[in-house]
Protein backbone atom coordinates (compact mmCIF):
# COMPACT_ATOMS: atom_id res chain seq x y z
CA UNK A 1 0.00 0.00 0.00
CA UNK A 2 2.69 2.56 0.85
CA UNK A 3 4.16 1.80 -2.56
CA UNK A 4 1.25 2.53 -4.17
CA UNK A 5 1.27 5.96 -2.48
CA UNK A 6 4.54 6.92 -2.83
CA UNK A 7 4.15 5.94 -7.30
CA UNK A 8 0.88 8.00 -6.94
CA UNK A 9 2.79 11.07 -5.29
CA UNK A 10 5.81 10.71 -7.80
CA UNK A 11 3.11 10.48 -10.93
CA UNK A 12 1.53 13.43 -9.26
CA UNK A 13 5.02 15.62 -9.08
CA UNK A 14 5.57 14.23 -12.98
CA UNK A 15 2.42 15.99 -13.36
CA UNK A 16 2.98 19.12 -11.69
CA UNK A 17 6.27 19.59 -12.84
CA UNK A 18 5.90 18.85 -16.28
CA UNK A 19 3.27 21.62 -16.42
CA UNK A 20 5.60 24.05 -14.66
CA UNK A 21 7.94 23.27 -17.68
CA UNK A 22 5.32 23.63 -20.09
CA UNK A 23 3.93 27.25 -18.78
CA UNK A 24 7.59 28.59 -18.84
CA UNK A 25 8.05 27.54 -22.19
CA UNK A 26 4.89 29.51 -22.79
CA UNK A 27 5.79 32.58 -20.82
CA UNK A 28 9.10 32.45 -22.52
CA UNK A 29 7.75 32.31 -26.17
CA UNK A 30 4.82 35.32 -25.64
CA UNK A 31 7.67 37.30 -24.38
CA UNK A 32 9.40 36.82 -27.10
CA UNK A 33 6.34 36.79 -29.60
CA UNK A 34 5.51 40.53 -28.24
CA UNK A 35 9.12 41.66 -28.62
CA UNK A 36 9.13 40.87 -31.98
CA UNK A 37 5.47 42.04 -32.24
CA UNK A 38 6.11 45.55 -31.37
CA UNK A 39 9.41 46.02 -33.73
CA UNK A 40 7.34 44.60 -36.89
CA UNK A 41 7.26 47.20 -39.82
CA UNK A 42 6.49 46.42 -43.39
CA UNK A 43 7.31 42.64 -44.53
CA UNK A 44 10.08 42.12 -42.34
CA UNK A 45 10.70 39.04 -40.72
CA UNK A 46 9.65 39.30 -37.66
CA UNK A 47 6.41 37.64 -38.10
CA UNK A 48 7.62 34.62 -38.98
CA UNK A 49 9.93 34.40 -36.51
CA UNK A 50 6.50 34.71 -34.09
CA UNK A 51 5.38 31.89 -36.02
CA UNK A 52 8.30 29.81 -35.92
CA UNK A 53 8.28 30.16 -31.97
CA UNK A 54 4.59 29.35 -31.69
CA UNK A 55 5.20 26.03 -33.19
CA UNK A 56 8.09 24.99 -31.16
CA UNK A 57 6.29 26.61 -28.09
CA UNK A 58 2.93 24.78 -28.60
CA UNK A 59 4.39 21.58 -29.57
CA UNK A 60 6.37 21.48 -26.19
CA UNK A 61 2.61 22.86 -23.94
CA UNK A 62 -1.16 23.94 -25.83
CA UNK A 63 -1.37 27.84 -25.48
CA UNK A 64 -3.88 30.11 -25.75
CA UNK A 65 -1.71 32.94 -25.61
CA UNK A 66 0.93 31.84 -28.07
CA UNK A 67 -2.15 30.34 -30.68
CA UNK A 68 -3.94 33.62 -30.77
CA UNK A 69 -0.67 35.70 -31.03
CA UNK A 70 0.67 33.47 -34.25
CA UNK A 71 -2.85 33.70 -35.75
CA UNK A 72 -2.27 37.48 -35.64
CA UNK A 73 1.08 37.22 -36.73
CA UNK A 74 0.35 35.32 -39.81
CA UNK A 75 -2.69 37.88 -40.71
CA UNK A 76 0.53 40.65 -40.47
CA UNK A 77 2.05 38.53 -43.16
CA UNK A 78 -0.41 38.79 -45.41
CA UNK A 79 -1.60 42.43 -45.57
CA UNK A 80 1.95 43.81 -45.30
CA UNK A 81 3.49 41.38 -48.22
CA UNK A 82 4.24 44.26 -50.74
CA UNK A 83 3.09 41.99 -53.91
CA UNK A 84 0.00 41.77 -52.32
CA UNK A 85 0.22 37.56 -53.59
CA UNK A 86 -3.01 35.59 -53.84
CA UNK A 87 -0.16 32.62 -52.71
CA UNK A 88 0.81 34.79 -49.65
CA UNK A 89 -2.84 34.96 -48.65
CA UNK A 90 -4.06 31.47 -49.23
CA UNK A 91 -0.49 30.19 -47.25
CA UNK A 92 -0.54 32.98 -43.98
CA UNK A 93 -4.53 33.08 -44.03
CA UNK A 94 -4.91 29.29 -43.81
CA UNK A 95 -1.98 29.84 -41.01
CA UNK A 96 -4.12 32.56 -39.44
CA UNK A 97 -7.59 30.28 -39.61
CA UNK A 98 -5.84 27.50 -38.16
CA UNK A 99 -4.21 29.51 -35.29
CA UNK A 100 -7.31 30.85 -34.51
CA UNK A 101 -9.24 27.47 -34.16
CA UNK A 102 -6.20 26.18 -31.83
CA UNK A 103 -6.79 29.51 -29.68
CA UNK A 104 -10.98 29.39 -29.59
CA UNK A 105 -10.94 25.45 -28.69
CA UNK A 106 -8.60 26.11 -25.85
CA UNK A 107 -10.43 29.60 -24.62
CA UNK A 108 -13.92 29.30 -26.34
CA UNK A 109 -14.50 32.68 -24.40
CA UNK A 110 -11.29 34.79 -25.68
CA UNK A 111 -12.05 37.87 -28.24
CA UNK A 112 -8.35 36.97 -29.22
CA UNK A 113 -8.90 34.05 -30.76
CA UNK A 114 -12.00 35.18 -32.78
CA UNK A 115 -10.71 37.93 -34.05
CA UNK A 116 -7.51 36.85 -35.65
CA UNK A 117 -9.16 33.42 -36.92
CA UNK A 118 -11.71 35.42 -38.48
CA UNK A 119 -9.40 37.71 -40.40
CA UNK A 120 -7.43 35.23 -41.16
CA UNK A 121 -10.57 33.34 -43.00
CA UNK A 122 -10.90 36.23 -44.90
CA UNK A 123 -7.96 36.80 -45.76
CA UNK A 124 -7.62 33.30 -46.97
CA UNK A 125 -10.40 33.70 -49.07
CA UNK A 126 -9.00 36.61 -50.81
CA UNK A 127 -6.45 33.77 -51.85
CA UNK A 128 -8.60 31.00 -52.99
CA UNK A 129 -11.16 33.74 -54.40
CA UNK A 130 -13.95 35.63 -52.39
CA UNK A 131 -16.86 33.75 -54.65
CA UNK A 132 -15.23 30.98 -54.19
CA UNK A 133 -14.73 31.33 -50.66
CA UNK A 134 -18.42 32.10 -50.24
CA UNK A 135 -19.47 28.73 -52.19
CA UNK A 136 -17.22 26.45 -49.13
CA UNK A 137 -19.62 28.40 -46.21
CA UNK A 138 -16.20 30.55 -45.94
CA UNK A 139 -18.49 33.82 -45.34
CA UNK A 140 -20.79 32.20 -42.87
CA UNK A 141 -17.56 30.75 -40.88
CA UNK A 142 -15.90 34.76 -40.52
CA UNK A 143 -18.99 36.09 -40.32
CA UNK A 144 -19.69 34.39 -36.55
CA UNK A 145 -16.48 34.46 -35.17
CA UNK A 146 -16.27 38.24 -36.16
CA UNK A 147 -19.93 38.50 -34.56
CA UNK A 148 -18.57 36.42 -31.42
CA UNK A 149 -15.47 38.84 -31.33
CA UNK A 150 -17.63 42.04 -31.31
CA UNK A 151 -20.52 40.41 -28.62
CA UNK A 152 -16.73 39.52 -26.42
CA UNK A 153 -15.36 43.02 -26.66
CA UNK A 154 -16.01 45.22 -29.63
CA UNK A 155 -13.85 47.43 -28.23
CA UNK A 156 -10.39 44.78 -28.44
CA UNK A 157 -6.95 45.95 -30.02
CA UNK A 158 -8.35 49.38 -30.63
CA UNK A 159 -11.93 47.90 -32.70
CA UNK A 160 -10.42 45.57 -34.16
CA UNK A 161 -13.88 42.90 -34.34
CA UNK A 162 -15.33 46.45 -35.96
CA UNK A 163 -13.41 46.68 -38.58
CA UNK A 164 -13.42 42.95 -39.29
CA UNK A 165 -17.15 43.25 -39.52
CA UNK A 166 -16.84 46.36 -41.50
CA UNK A 167 -14.66 44.08 -43.96
CA UNK A 168 -16.91 41.31 -43.98
CA UNK A 169 -19.68 43.60 -45.53
CA UNK A 170 -16.87 45.59 -47.78
CA UNK A 171 -15.90 42.39 -49.11
CA UNK A 172 -18.96 40.10 -49.83
CA UNK A 173 -19.49 39.72 -53.53
CA UNK A 174 -22.83 41.18 -55.25
CA UNK A 175 -25.61 41.19 -53.97
CA UNK A 176 -24.37 40.20 -50.91
CA UNK A 177 -22.32 43.42 -50.62
CA UNK A 178 -23.49 45.96 -48.12
CA UNK A 179 -22.09 49.16 -48.29
CA UNK A 180 -23.54 50.95 -45.57
CA UNK A 181 -23.28 48.05 -43.39
CA UNK A 182 -19.54 48.48 -43.99
CA UNK A 183 -19.47 51.94 -43.57
CA UNK A 184 -21.36 52.05 -40.01
CA UNK A 185 -19.01 49.42 -38.57
CA UNK A 186 -15.63 51.36 -40.06
CA UNK A 187 -17.40 54.41 -38.21
CA UNK A 188 -17.81 52.75 -34.85
CA UNK A 189 -14.08 51.59 -35.23
CA UNK A 190 -13.08 55.37 -35.51
CA UNK A 191 -15.27 56.72 -33.36
CA UNK A 192 -14.33 54.07 -30.36
CA UNK A 193 -10.34 54.80 -31.45
CA UNK A 194 -9.65 57.48 -33.76
CA UNK A 195 -5.54 56.83 -32.93
CA UNK A 196 -6.28 53.68 -35.04
CA UNK A 197 -4.86 54.56 -38.38
CA UNK A 198 -6.10 51.28 -40.00
CA UNK A 199 -9.57 52.14 -39.44
CA UNK A 200 -9.78 54.89 -41.96
CA UNK A 201 -7.81 53.09 -44.90
CA UNK A 202 -10.03 50.46 -44.44
CA UNK A 203 -13.07 53.47 -44.37
CA UNK A 204 -11.34 55.38 -47.47
CA UNK A 205 -11.13 52.01 -49.71
CA UNK A 206 -14.71 51.45 -49.29
CA UNK A 207 -15.56 54.75 -50.90
CA UNK A 208 -12.86 54.64 -53.47
CA UNK A 209 -15.06 51.46 -54.27
CA UNK A 210 -17.85 53.05 -54.23
CA UNK A 211 -16.66 55.74 -56.35
CA UNK A 212 -17.38 58.41 -53.05
CA UNK A 213 -14.49 60.08 -54.38
CA UNK A 214 -14.54 63.10 -51.66
CA UNK A 215 -15.47 61.05 -49.05
CA UNK A 216 -12.42 59.07 -49.47
CA UNK A 217 -9.90 62.23 -49.87
CA UNK A 218 -11.82 63.52 -46.48
CA UNK A 219 -11.08 60.32 -44.61
CA UNK A 220 -7.72 60.02 -46.07
CA UNK A 221 -6.90 63.28 -45.16
CA UNK A 222 -8.69 63.16 -41.36
CA UNK A 223 -6.14 59.53 -40.72
CA UNK A 224 -3.00 61.16 -42.11
CA UNK A 225 -3.55 64.31 -39.58
CA UNK A 226 -3.99 61.60 -36.64
CA UNK A 227 -1.40 60.39 -34.59
CA UNK A 228 -1.13 56.75 -34.17
CA UNK A 229 -2.25 54.70 -30.78
CA UNK A 230 0.87 54.78 -28.59
CA UNK A 231 0.96 50.96 -29.00
CA UNK A 232 0.47 51.35 -32.26
CA UNK A 233 3.26 54.15 -34.14
CA UNK A 234 5.38 51.37 -36.32
CA UNK A 235 1.87 50.00 -37.46
CA UNK A 236 0.17 53.77 -37.90
CA UNK A 237 3.31 55.01 -40.02
CA UNK A 238 2.95 51.53 -42.34
CA UNK A 239 -0.68 52.53 -43.01
CA UNK A 240 -0.10 56.47 -43.49
CA UNK A 241 1.97 55.33 -46.27
CA UNK A 242 -0.57 53.04 -47.54
CA UNK A 243 -3.05 55.34 -47.17
CA UNK A 244 -0.99 57.89 -49.36
CA UNK A 245 -0.65 55.49 -52.12
CA UNK A 246 -4.31 55.60 -52.27
CA UNK A 247 -4.05 58.73 -52.39
CA UNK A 248 -2.35 59.30 -54.96
CA UNK A 249 -4.62 56.82 -56.92
CA UNK A 250 -7.70 58.80 -56.45
CA UNK A 251 -8.93 60.78 -59.76
CA UNK A 252 -8.07 64.55 -59.59
CA UNK A 253 -10.58 66.84 -58.68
Amino acid sequence: MLAREVLALAVVSFVVAAGSAGRAVADDAVAQMDALWASRIGADDNAKKILDLADAAFAAAPSYDVAWRAARAAFWICISDPADSKETKRNYGKKAWDWGLKATALNPNGVEGYTWGAVGIGEYSKGVGVTKAVGQGLAKKYEAWARKAVSLDADYDHGTPLRAMGLYYQKLPWPLRDSAKAEEYFKRAIALAPCMIRSYLYLADLYREDKKWDKARATLAAGLAQEPCPDETREGAWFKRQMQKLAAGLPAN
